[in-house]
């Protein structure tokens, strides 16, 4: 695994955190259950978890579970206001990568697309509809184990940013556009298109 990869799985897992303490630094988060929701193995888990503790974004309490500190929460809302920048520890999220010698964009949020800030209580209450149909309709799709991971990780994220009493709106909507790409990727599947035509109804 190359750099940035590594670098974009450890975003990857410091998000998760952040979303699943919903940016609380008392809540503990189980360190294998972040880690098997995003795909990652044992000794992944434990390489990026010690990454992030030696850079101070997470806390360890030795039971398992880490809890995300002051510097993790301001890194991740740094990367996600600012999509095109990177930041202390981590790659922009929009980052170029380069492909069969084809320079590209990997678009996870993008300036084109204006960010919003609030959210309407119909909007909050049509992303619960679509993610119920989602969640209980992902076992008729045919995706590999690691990929089946990050789409359930970033159906809860989702989720739980819509249950919260100020949902962000940044963090929905990359997540949504994660979804899409995989959902995208089953082309010949009836239940991929169907929800994707569900997705393309959620207005912020």
């Amino acid at each position: 695994m190359d750099i940035n990869e590594n670098r974009k799985l450890r975003f990857k897992y410091l998000k998760r955190v952040f979303e699943l303490a919903n940016d609380d630094k008392s809540i503990l988060v189980n360190i294998k259950d972040v880690g098997q929701e995003l795909g990652l193995n044992n000794q992944e888990i434990d390489k990026i978890v010690e990454y992030l503790y030696s850079e101070g974004l997470v806390k360890r309490n030795g039971g398992g579970q880490v809890m995300i500190t002051h510097s993790g929460i301001k890194e991740v809302e740094e990367a996600l206001l600012n999509p095109d920048k990177p930041t202390e520890h981590f790659l922009p999220i929009n980052y170029t990568v380069n492909v069969e010698n084809m320079t590209g964009i990997i678009q996870q949020g993008s300036n084109e697309s204006p960010i919003n800030y609030s959210i309407s209580k119909d909007s909050v209450e049509k992303i619960k509809e679509v993610f119920d149909d989602l969640k209980n309709r992902i076992e008729y799709i045919d995706l590999k184990a690691d990929v089946l991971g990050e789409m359930v990780a970033e159906i809860h994220t989702v989720i739980a940013q819509a249950e919260s009493p100020k949902p962000k709106i940044p963090i929905i909507q990359e997540s949504i556009k994660t979804i899409k790409k995989i959902l995208k990727s089953a082309v010949n599947n009836t239940t991929a298109q169907l929800l994707l035509s569900q997705l393309d109804q959620i207005d912020f």
